[in-house]
C-alpha cells in the first residue's frame, strides 16, 4: 500500500513539473512571436524607404525638384510602379521651420496615372486634379511621405513620352 502512495505522489510531482515545463514554453513562444511582430513591422518601414526609387530631401521653401518618369518600355496595358520618399531630413540635417509643399503629377495621353500617399489606397488625383496640395511637414521632426505613382498605359508610348512630377515648396 506504501508502494502505491508513494508511486502516485511521485506520477503527481511529474505531471506537475511536466506541466510547468509546458507552461514555461507555451509563455516562451508568446513571447518570441511578439517580438517577431514588431521585428517584421519595423522591417516593414525599412523595406518602404529602401524600395523606394528616389528620396527627396525638402530643407528650404521655394524649392522645386522634378521627377521624370520614362515610359519607352511599356506597351499597351502595362503598369508600372514608381515610389518616392518626400522628407523634411538629409542625413542629420533637419527642416528647421514647418513648410507646406505640392506635388504636380503631369500624365500623358497614353496613360492613366494614379498616386497614393503612405499606406493610404486612396487614389490622391482626379481626372480634373493632377495637383496634390498643402502636404505639411512640421519643424525639427524627422517626417518623410512615401508616394506610389502607378502608370498604366493605355497604348504603348511614344519613345519621348514620359511622366512628369514636381515636387514645390
Amino acid at each position: 500500500m506504501k508502494k502505491e502512495v508513494s508511486k502516485k505522489k511521485t506520477t503527481k510531482k511529474t505531471i506537475q513539473k511536466q506541466d510547468k515545463a509546458l507552461i514555461i514554453t507555451f509563455v516562451g513562444l508568446i513571447v518570441l512571436v511578439i517580438a517577431l511582430a514588431i521585428v517584421a513591422l519595423n522591417m516593414k518601414t525599412i523595406t518602404d524607404r529602401e524600395k523606394a526609387n528616389i528620396v527627396i530631401p525638402i530643407l528650404e521653401e521655394n524649392s522645386e525638384n522634378v521627377i521624370s518618369i520614362e515610359l519607352n518600355d511599356m506597351v499597351k496595358e502595362d503598369v508600372k510602379e514608381y515610389i518616392f520618399v518626400v522628407s523634411n531630413f538629409k542625413d542629420k540635417e533637419i527642416l528647421k521651420k514647418s513648410i507646406e509643399y505640392d506635388v504636380d503629377v503631369t500624365p500623358t495621353e497614353n496613360t492613366t496615372v494614379k498616386v497614393y500617399k503612405n499606406s493610404s489606397n486612396d487614389n490622391l488625383l482626379t481626372e480634373d486634379d493632377l495637383l496634390i496640395e498643402n502636404n505639411k511637414f512640421k519643424a525639427k521632426n524627422k517626417t518623410e511621405d512615401t508616394y506610389k505613382v502607378v502608370i498604366t498605359a493605355k497604348e504603348k508610348p511614344a519613345e519621348t513620352e514620359k511622366i512628369t512630377i514636381k515636387i514645390n515648396s
